[in-house]
């Protein structure tokens, strides 16, 4: 596998060069340009999954007529939920989940071969039934909150960080019957994450402000106290109006209903009825299924065997449709995720009956739906969760067998053969005499990414596209001041694709020639790209101290030489052995000028 990891050019002086980063193209296309940066956006693209996955570009994908099944475990008592993340730092997608004493709550750290290695976190959680992984005390480590229905309580497991993460536990709640969810998020906007969890057999929905400090000092206050067994819970700002909000099923009621909330460390909330009656109102999850700029809501209805939209027509109160995607036997469980990375929200749902496990494609906004079977046989489905489990780059899908106490994943698409993405235009604000074009990203074999790129002085007329580069590169002097890239990809093997984790694009207005005045001047001995150990040539016309200093691709400095120059004279300087790359020669003079030399070293 090639992994080509090519890191931005550090400037040393901010004089000298600009940089353009995309590491995401998650709000879509339809942004032609010209920009003055890139953000997460592009202008369009074929056949390439940019949703799914936040933060990466891989080849879109297309249903398996029968999806792969492998177990995580096979003997977890009961269990119930999960949910998945890089717990441990080591690139591989982890497993958190729960059931029932004797196993409690675990967590399973993958080995990107499908290999699990199962780590008991609280064996004494009694019924686990929601839980979330975020990062709770922005150390930059992943945390984990539990909730459990007999244990009544509400628990958070710090991450130390370590490669083999110890964790400490911290009671949030101890008297919280029936703990059905848990949720971490910032409700007051002032950086850290708040809990926001679901008691079923209290009949509570209840936040936890994080204040800060170490323990973490925690102000509880309730949203609701009399509502009839809830179920799940999902914190968004439904409404638009940038404060956070409460949406929650109710299972016993039947019903979905929203809180809308005030904003601040202390909201005022308003209830909504969402919609009722909803047979056995069992789970509820927001998406913007129509793309339309608002939330729609995906509801299970365990009771009435259907799995439900609530479309989101705007309005004060917001206006709620129901219409039905599919009937399915004790609907309990719907999460929906970009399935086939083809840039709208797809729907994946399990049955706490005999129904199995399904994933609903979306077709035209949601208005249509094409039924694709998971699995089936593997008894009463409490959770299904979308993941890149195999961290492949596309979605799988995460289930928990509760009669059978197991967890599973299962592939659900393979990759197409070929596809593209083209970015914004870049405006540079000139005329780059120095740029690069550096990338991030994985090519698996069987696999080949490329770039182009085009550059003009009119934006409305960008011409032809460069032969494709497999490689990074310097572009110094073949620039205008318009720049654009397209991404290629291609797959003989559908089961891997490649995939971009950044695009960098670094240049430079004012030129690389390096001469500092009319009477200095650098220059590379046997031209440049050089070969081997390169030697600098340095001349100068007058009397003069100078000091030069060498940087690599990363910004860091790999040498440095100080001298003193007679008028006339002409200096050799044998550069030490490096390996190839880009590099950057920094020369600066007693004078205060300066000028910068791009080398490029080849073996």
């Amino acid at each position: 596998m090639r992994n080509f990891m090519i890191s931005v050019l550090v400037s040393a002086t901010s004089a000298w060069s600009a940089q353009a980063v995309q590491t995401g193209w998650e709000d879509g296309p339809g942004v032609p340009g010209p920009e003055s940066s890139w953000e997460s956006t592009f202008d369009s693209c074929q056949a390439m999954s940019w949703f799914s996955v936040p933060g990466q570009l891989v080849l879109s994908s297309e249903p398996l007529e029968n999806p792969s099944v492998q177990f995580v475990d096979t003997s977890i008592f009961h269990a119930y939920t999960v949910d998945a993340g890089d717990l441990n730092g080591d690139g591989f997608t982890d497993i958190a989940g729960g059931g029932d004493v004797p196993d409690g709550f675990c967590v399973y750290y993958g080995d990107g071969s499908g290999g699990w290695d199962r780590v008991s976190i609280c064996a004494a959680a009694e019924g686990v039934t929601g839980c979330d992984i975020a990062d709770i005390n922005t150390d930059g480590h992943p945390d984990l909150l539990c909730t459990t229905y007999f244990g009544a309580q509400v628990l958070l497991y710090l991450n130390d960080g370590s490669p083999e993460p110890v964790w400490t536990e911290q009671v949030i709640c101890d008297n919280f019957d029936g703990g059905h969810d848990v949720e971490a998020f910032d409700m007051d906007g002032d950086g850290d994450r708040d809990i926001l969890a679901a008691a079923a057999e209290a009949d509570r929905i209840t936040w936890w402000r994080n204040d800060g400090g170490s323990p973490i000092q925690w102000h509880e206050q309730d949203i609701a106290t009399d509502v009839d067994y809830p179920c799940r819970i999902q914190a968004l700002d439904l409404n638009g109006d940038s404060c956070m909000d409460v949406v929650a099923s109710m299972w016993t009621d039947g019903s979905v209903v929203s809180w809308y909330g005030s904003g601040g460390g202390s909201p005022v909330w308003t209830e909504e009825l969402v919609y009722h009656p909803i047979s056995g109102a069992h789970c509820v999850r927001a998406c913007d299924i129509d793309d339309d700029g608002d939330h729609d809501l995906v509801v299970s209805a365990l009771g009435g065997g259907n799995l439900i939209l609530m479309r989101n027509g705007g309005g004060n109160p917001v206006q709620w449709t129901r219409e039905y995607v599919s009937p399915q036997a004790a609907c309990g469980y719907a999460r929906p995720g970009d399935i086939d990375g083809d840039g709208d929200w797809d729907i994946l749902s399990c049955s706490f009956g005999a129904g199995g496990a399904w994933w609903y494609e979306n077709i035209d906004s949601g208005t249509s739906w094409v039924q694709h079977e998971i699995t089936g046989g593997t008894g009463s489905m409490a959770c299904s969760l979308p993941a890149d489990v195999d961290s492949d780059g596309d979605l799988d899908v995460i289930v928990t067998c509760n009669s059978t106490n197991r967890i599973l994943w299962c592939e659900l698409t393979e990759f197409r053969s070929d596809g593209w993405l083209i970015g914004s235009i870049l405006d540079t604000a000139g005329e780059p005499q120095w740029a690069s074009l550096d990338w991030d990203a994985l090519e698996p074999a069987g696999t080949d990414l490329a770039v182009s790129y085009r550059t003009s002085d009119n934006a409305s007329a960008m011409g032809d596209w460069s032969s494709p580069l497999h490689y990074p590169t310097e572009l110094s002097g073949l620039l205008d001041r318009y720049f654009q890239y397209r991404v290629e990809m291609v797959s003989s093997d559908s089961t891997v694709s490649p995939v971009l984790r950044s695009l960098e694009f670094n240049w430079d207005l004012t030129g690389i020639l390096g001469d500092v005045d009319d009477g200095i001047h650098l220059s590379v001995v046997g031209g440049n790209p050089a070969r081997g150990c390169a030697l600098l040539r340095l001349t100068s016309a007058m009397d003069t101290s100078s000091k030069l200093s060498l940087f690599d691709c990363s910004g860091r400095m790999a040498w440095e030489e100080e001298l003193t120059l007679s008028g006339g004279s002409t200096e050799l300087l044998q550069l030490p052995a490096l390996p190839a790359g880009n590099y950057r020669v920094l020369m600066r003079n007693d004078t205060g000028a300066s000028g910068v030399l791009s080398l490029v070293l080849i073996r």
